[in-house]
């Protein structure tokens, strides 16, 4: 399959009264990852210019993150919890993008005691996907594994295989002419097939009749 180039925004949060040595620490953790993953075609813009540390907290920032992000003409976001995240601020962005979004956060390392508590990342991703669906947003997420392991490389790799197929098909959409030619040619790609009928099946924000199209034309 040829490669399609991906702009893809990153928006940390983390909550505003947590600790933020430890939030970046987890960002730095993540960052370093993702960014080895398909270097040559994910472009990524952060956020470290308009927030501390670039890890968005605060929701004055958010139209400044929107607007970085639309100028960039971002084609899917990833919006990373470094612990239990600010829900308001990680669904305001998403709303506003209306582009593919991935959720996740690291499993925490220790447990929460009567003397001090972990990071509570899971509890926000719940807290954060509730919102999410109540803003209209679709999104994909990767379980609450731990940022070395290989579920969560692959997870994010699978996002942007599918954003990928997204970007294509939509171009195939606005390219009237030429659409149906185009679509044939993509069927006859099998990973462009086996990655578009993952896309049918996942909440990712996909057009996803015209993906069928694609399905059904290699079926024939």
């Amino acid at each position: 399959m040829k490669k399609q180039s991906i702009v893809l925004g990153v928006a940390p949060t983390k909550r505003s009264f947590l600790s933020m040595e430890e939030a970046k620490r987890q960002k730095d953790k993540f960052m370093a990852v993702i960014r080895s993953i398909h270097p040559d075609v994910v472009t990524i813009v952060d956020i470290d210019d308009i927030c501390e540390n670039g890890i968005l907290y605060e929701t004055a920032k958010i139209p400044a993150v929107v607007d970085k992000f639309k100028a960039a003409k971002i084609d899917a976001l990833f919006t990373p919890h470094c612990d239990f995240g600010e829900e308001q601020c990680a669904a305001g962005v998403a709303a506003a993008m209306k582009v593919p979004t991935l959720m996740w956060g690291a499993r925490d390392e220790r447990p929460n005691t009567d003397e001090s508590r972990g990071r509570d990342t899971q509890c926000g991703m719940f807290a954060c996907t509730k919102v999410m669906k109540r803003f209209g947003v679709q999104y994909s997420y990767i379980w609450n594994c731990e940022t070395e392991s290989e579920d969560f490389k692959n997870g994010f790799d699978r996002f942007i295989r599918v954003v990928s197929v997204v970007k294509t098909v939509k171009n195939l959409r606005e390219g009237m002419g030429a659409g149906e030619k185009d679509v044939e040619e993509a069927a006859d790609d099998e990973e462009v097939v086996e990655v578009v009928e993952e896309v049918v099946e996942e909440p990712a924000a996909a057009p996803k009749k015209t993906v069928k199209k694609v399905v059904k034309k290699k079926a024939e």
